[in-house]
Formats: C-alpha cells, sequence, structure tokens
C-alpha cells in the first residue's frame, strides 16, 4: 500500500512536470527571423533589428480587401 502510494506520487509528479513544460511551449511566442539556416548569435541579433526596423517602416497594415470608399476617395484626389 505504502509503496503504490509512493509509485504512484512520483508518477504524478513526472507527469506535472511534463505538463508545465508544455504550458509554457504554448505561451512563448513564436518570431521567424528568417529560413532555416544555421545562425549564430551575432546574426540573429542583426536580424531582430533589421525586422524590427522594417516593421516600424512597415506599420502594421490592415488584412483583406480594400473598401469601396477607399477607392472613390483616391480616384478623387488624382
Amino acid at each position: 500500500s505504502f509503496a503504490e502510494r509512493a509509485l504512484l506520487y512520483n508518477q504524478k509528479q513526472i507527469l506535472t512536470r511534463i505538463n508545465n513544460e508544455a504550458k509554457v511551449c504554448r505561451l512563448t511566442s513564436l518570431i521567424v527571423l528568417g529560413k532555416a539556416k544555421v545562425m549564430s548569435f551575432k546574426d540573429i541579433e542583426v536580424a531582430r533589428v533589421a525586422r524590427a526596423t522594417k516593421e516600424a517602416i512597415k506599420g502594421k497594415g490592415k488584412r483583406g480587401r480594400k473598401s469601396a470608399t477607399l477607392e472613390v476617395d483616391e480616384l478623387e484626389v488624382d
């Protein structure tokens, strides 16, 4: 009885540890810095800076189609 309880407790601890690792993996955000290639830490830092400047210049665009009112306004301006 005591040995069974100890084994079950140990198994429960292992499963809890595995579950906590899975939670951490789900919570971290994924940032793709480039295609699959071996990069040194310096290369990664350079890629991060380049991506940040690119996103700052470009900004977050709206997704989907442009509305008809925007197209009419652009034609009137020209």
